[in-house]
């Protein structure tokens, strides 16, 4: 959640999608075009430090966001 928790702070568009984890979906088509191995992600509080880094990382490419922080 706190990939979410960021994009909420920064004012960012977050579109959140309830995802039916049954096997019967896991081997859908509409599943395995998302993910082709079938399996479910699995974010742990290590990943999602990543995720945020990353959201950031974008952040500053596109817009200079470490500019406008650090000011």
């Amino acid at each position: 959640m706190r990939p979410v928790w960021l994009c909420h702070e920064l004012d960012l568009a977050v579109d959140i999608e309830p995802v039916n984890f049954s096997p019967a979906f896991r081997n859908s088509p509409e599943w395995r075009a998302i993910i082709p191995a079938g399996k479910v992600p699995d974010m742990t509080m290590l990943e999602s430090g990543a995720m945020g880094d990353y959201i950031l990382e974008l952040l500053t490419i596109r817009d200079g966001f470490k500019r406008a922080m650090s000011t």
